[in-house]
């Protein structure tokens, strides 16, 4: 058993892996450079304030039966339940209960 052709077979084999170790390293030098700058980001945007706005944004509740109506159906279509039972009763709502 000859040594150089074991060596030529182990080298030629190993060549592509040693290829895609030094992109795989190339890529994470990428994206640890990019989580930096990422993180650079939302340290300024943490201590300067985060946005331009004053107050959080106010959540609207429904004003007509329309309105109304299709909060219930969207809360039981995709919570199974309503408003009326888990938070709130059908007098505050405008739902007449019986």
């Amino acid at each position: 058993m000859q040594a150089a052709p074991l060596a030529d077979d182990l080298h030629a084999g190993l060549a592509p892996l040693l290829q895609q170790l030094a992109a795989s390293q190339d890529q994470q030098a990428q994206v640890v450079q990019s989580l930096a700058i990422v993180a650079g980001w939302a340290r300024q945007q943490i201590e300067s304030g985060g946005s331009t706005r004053e107050s959080p944004p106010r959540v609207r509740r429904a004003s007509t039966p329309q309105e109304r109506a299709l909060d219930e159906a969207l809360m039981r279509h995709f919570y199974g339940t309503s408003a009326a039972s888990d938070s709130e009763d059908g007098a505050t709502l405008g739902v007449p209960t019986t």
